[in-house]
């Protein structure tokens, strides 16, 4: 998928904008909670319940708790 951007993972900017292109799909696809889950643990992962302690820090530290 990345490969079609042209995107070089191993350059801090590209790395950067393929992990926006990838949470920008899995958002696509779930909701926000999910979605984190997903990019933290892979879509099985997160279907397996995985992901969701890391996904749960991110939307408190967002929400500034």
């Amino acid at each position: 998928m990345l490969a079609d951007y042209g995107l070089d993972i191993t350059e801090p900017r590209d790395n950067i904008e393929a992990a926006a292109i990838i949470l920008s799909g899995l958002l696509e696809r779930h909701p926000l909670r999910d979605a984190l889950a997903a990019y933290a643990a892979g879509e099985a992962g997160m279907k397996e319940g995985n992901g969701y302690a890391i996904a749960d820090k991110i939307l408190a530290e967002v929400a500034g708790k």
